[in-house]
């Protein structure tokens, strides 16, 4: 039987018919809340009746966002598409161990169910849902208790082998258990320094509040608009075990506290917010930018709570779930929150400061939608929910519209986009998620005197150990230049290397090095999350001493480098530099996250090539390193880059960026409202002195991170004109601005002038991410690179496509340069680097590579799907001396 859900059909339920088509809001006579974020005149009847769903215009979306923005907590939708991308993602190289059950064959089989837990625990909270007489289910469905009690009901009354209603209960819970465990490190509950509260910490003046009022829809419009979510789409319908959960909470409670239709109609509401979401939220992906560049850009990524962490997780805690499903819980530990449940392993103690209540939750995003856009189809255990006739219909206009846009374009004022130059080779990972690219090095690693090319992916897996990381080695060819043909690293890579620990997130920074001092380069490789499994993070580097194995290598590292502090991440970044100018190159450790004395101040660290330096058994500790100087103001991340400044004549310096370094208001630079965030800041230092030069360098813009990215020209016999530039890729055109275009600073290394200000042309784009000098064109003068990887023609209007990337080369010399002024300047490129993959974040790092008559510039892609989902792609571009590449 397939019914039509209409409002008349739930008494005591009644919707009100006054709605502002496209913008999220949805009211109703049970919430006070609602009326707080519309728009004047919506309260007087102004956009009534107005179908703005498809084709509205911009002007509403952020004169909304504008309104409302603040009041996030209480009128925009959150999570749902988080959630369920967090599951799909744990899916992923999850191995299951049962002895008994194919798990990951069933987590395929009922997509339906899955994708419908993942969101379910918030199903209750909202004024929505009986106007929110049943808030505190949702609260209870977040923790232990209800794993342990669901798990009961299944083993007492649905033996092995299950049917397939049992089959979808499973799966379903499975769902559950992402959702409680993602909301733990994204909340901070029970955990420290956690997404949210990290977030407050570094954009919102320490407000978690704040934070959170932005952070959890702000995550799915972030994910709306940058992620492929076909996976989604695909599923046309949610299973819910609805008579299941009406007994399970029976016996919870001890009594029945809710009917089958409650269930329904609530769930039907969830069901509604993830089309809602698909309908409205990338629109809001501008104010998001404007609000939070944190959320942009460590949403994926962040160690503690990003959603690559929280994968890998929920994929943990499954395997404890699956245990308790199989052999029941007399071997487990479980607590109250679900994070620290162990089954036949080592527990891990539960903080004192666990928090007793989650109680984070906004509500559906359903924009106009009402129940009668959905249908269902009840059976003897459940029922399947899916859009009605006429929401599908509204959803293919939707998706034609959307890809007429894309296909259209906005290209009418790009810069160079006609004379795009294309890369002549990528090199690509069959790995989705690996990240391919998150670090690049060159050198000679085969001794035949030309560099070759070090690429790290901190995101590879293998079933049953996601995010052990991978580092991947390409020789140069004979002709002196990196292969042009295309390559499957994975492969065709003369070296691979592979992390062994799980999520030690193998291959976050890679730098070629001597460290034993014999004249043939080293390799040294930093696993920043090791030590996850217990919550700690610790961190490794590990040095491989050449020369290095060729083929699939299991080779154990020569040296290895310890934390002992919680949140370490020791070798976030790494560089080789010859720091004491004896022609070997010594390690540089930068650990941005580090506590050093307080929380996330981080340090850097130097380790000198010396003789003594041998294979050992013996771990070095970060408290060995020759010299060490930690940051002095939380949050500031300290060592987030960190290189050698060297001219000839004078003693080697370190640049160390801090790019979240903040202006303090108060004297003893506790938070204030009048602080300027994410200013930044690059502090020069001379070891062995802990003393920073008096030429370190301080941004001036609100969240611009000065110093996210720095690179020096190469040295030469005369210093006077010797540049570093600083980039600043979150900086607007001007102090005040907030658009995000991102900025690059030349500074005279010599005399501290401030040259040239350069930025980037779109909103957003994150020009200056990273930045690199090199002597492309072989003229005797290095010319200067910059990326812009987030750079879209308009992502205000782009539902599909946008982020494509792009990474400019200027003229070298210091004649092509005048004195700045206060203004941003848009140089003339001698090329314009890219590719028109959408999404795909191309100038996420660059490198270069100088042979005798050829040079390569290397630009990575993180987020590339190219060969597999988000797995990241390495482009190579070849100049050669007489070549009309340049113009």
């Amino acid at each position: 039987m397939v019914q039509s859900w209409g409002v008349a059909v739930h008494t005591g339920y009644i919707l009100e018919t006054r709605t502002f088509r496209g913008t999220g809001v949805y009211n109703t006579q049970s919430s006070d809340n609602t009326e707080k974020c519309l728009p004047p005149d919506f309260k007087h009847g102004g956009f009534e009746g107005q179908d703005l769903s498809v084709n509205m215009g911009l002007p509403y979306v952020l004169t909304f966002g504008i309104t409302c923005w603040g009041f996030l907590l209480s009128c925009e939708g959150c999570g749902i598409t988080t959630h369920t991308e967090i599951g799909h993602r744990a899916m992923f190289n999850f191995n299951s161990t049962s002895e008994k059950i194919d798990y990951n064959k069933l987590l395929l089989k009922h997509q339906d169910a899955f994708q419908a837990g993942n969101v379910y625990p918030d199903t209750y909270y909202d004024s929505l849902c009986k106007k929110g007489k049943f808030h505190s289910v949702s609260e209870d469905t977040h923790w232990s208790e209800f794993l342990n009690v669901t798990i009961t009901h299944i083993r007492q009354k649905y033996p092995q082998p299950w049917n397939e209603a049992t089959e979808k209960l499973v799966v379903f819970l499975l769902g559950v258990v992402s959702h409680q465990v993602a909301d733990i490190s994204w909340h901070s509950l029970g955990i420290d320094q956690g997404f949210l509260s990290t977030m407050g910490d570094v954009n919102f003046h320490g407000s978690f509040s704040n934070a959170h009022t932005v952070g959890d829809p702000g995550g799915d419009v972030v994910g709306v608009f940058e992620w492929d979510l076909a996976y989604i789409h695909t599923i046309s319908e949610w299973y819910i075990p609805v008579q299941d959960l009406v007994d399970i909470y029976r016996e919870f409670y001890g009594k029945s506290i809710m009917d089958a239709s409650t269930v329904e109609e609530c769930t039907a509401l969830m069901f509604l917010g993830r089309i809602g979401e698909r309908l409205l939220f990338s629109k809001a992906f501008p104010e998001l930018s404007r609000t939070s560049p944190f959320l942009i850009e460590e949403f994926q990524t962040y160690f503690l709570g990003g959603v690559d962490d929280m994968a890998v997780w929920t994929a943990n805690i499954w395997n404890n779930a699956i245990y308790m499903l199989d052999h029941g819980m007399s071997a487990c530990s479980v607590p109250h929150n679900p994070l620290y449940i162990r089954c036949n392993a080592d527990h891990i103690p539960v903080p004192q400061n666990d928090r007793e209540k989650n109680g984070f939750y906004l509500r559906p995003n359903i924009g106009d939608l009402t129940l009668a856009d959905v249908t269902i189809r009840r059976t003897d255990r459940g029922v399947y929910l899916r859009p009605g006739r006429k929401l599908k219909d509204r959803l293919l206009s939707f998706e034609k519209s959307s890809l007429l846009n894309h296909k259209g374009g906005f290209h009418g004022n790009a810069i160079n986009d006609d004379g795009l130059t294309s890369p002549d080779a990528t090199y690509t990972s069959s790995m989705p998620y690996a990240r391919l690219g998150w670090s690049l090095a060159s050198g000679d690693l085969d001794g035949d005197g030309q560099p070759d090319l070090v690429i790290g992916a901190p995101g590879y897996g293998s079933p049953g150990n996601q995010q052990h990381g991978a580092v991947y080695v390409i020789y140069s060819t004979r002709d002196g230049q990196l292969p042009t043909r295309d390559l499957d690293v994975d492969k065709e890579a003369n070296i691979v290397l592979y992390g062994k620990e799980p999520n030690g997130r193998f291959g976050s920074a890679v730098a070629v090095v001597d460290l034993n001092k014999d004249g043939v380069n080293d390799l040294a490789v930093s696993a920043p999350s090791v030590g996850s499994p217990f919550l700690n993070y610790t961190g490794e580097v590990y040095v491989y001493l050449g020369p290095l194995k060729a083929g699939f290598s299991s080779q154990e590292p020569s040296i290895r480098l310890t934390c002992k502090e919680i949140y370490c991440n020791l070798g976030w970044t790494l560089s080789g530099e010859d720091m004491n100018q004896d022609g070997a190159a010594d390690l540089l450790i930068g650990s941005p996250y580090a506590p050093a004395g307080g929380h996330q101040r981080g340090f850097v660290g130097l380790l000198y090539a010396k003789h003594s330096l041998k294979e050992s058994k013996v771990p070095l500790t970060a408290e060995n390193l020759d010299w060490r100087v930690n940051g002095t103001q939380d949050y500031e991340w300290f060592g987030m880059r960190v290189l050698g400044l060297h001219r000839e004549g004078i003693p080697s310096q370190v640049l160390v960026s801090s790019p979240t370094w903040r202006q303090c208001a108060r004297k003893n630079c506790s938070y204030s409202e009048n602080d300027t965030q994410s200013v930044g800041r690059v502090s020069v230092y001379a070891p062995p002195s802990s003393v920073p030069h008096e030429k370190s360098v301080d941004g001036t813009s609100e969240f611009g991170k000065f110093g996210q990215a720095v690179a020096t020209e190469s040295p030469s016999k005369t210093n006077t004109n010797l540049n570093i530039a600083y980039g600043s890729p979150t900086a607007g055109v001007t102090e005040k601005s907030k658009d995000g275009r991102g900025s690059v600073m030349l500074v005279n290394a010599q005399t501290g002038e401030r040259v040239k200000r350069l930025c980037g042309d779109r909103d957003y784009s994150r020009y200056g991410w990273d930045v690199a000098f090199a002597d492309v064109d072989m003229d005797g003068k290095d010319e200067f690179l910059v990326s812009a990887p987030l750079r879209t023609d308009d992502p205000t209007e782009e539902l599909y496509g946008g982020e494509e990337g792009r990474v400019y080369i200027y003229d070298g010399g210091m004649d092509s340069y005048q004195t700045m002024d206060d203004s941003c300047q848009q140089a003339q490129t001698l090329a314009t680097l890219g590719t028109e993959e959408a999404k795909s974040h191309f100038g996420s790092a660059l490198a270069a590579l100088r042979y005798h008559d050829k040079a390569n510039v290397v630009v990575s892609a993180v987020r590339s799907s190219k060969a597999a989902r988000l797995a990241g792609a390495v482009h190579v571009f070849t100049f050669t001396k007489t070549g009309s590449r340049l113009h």
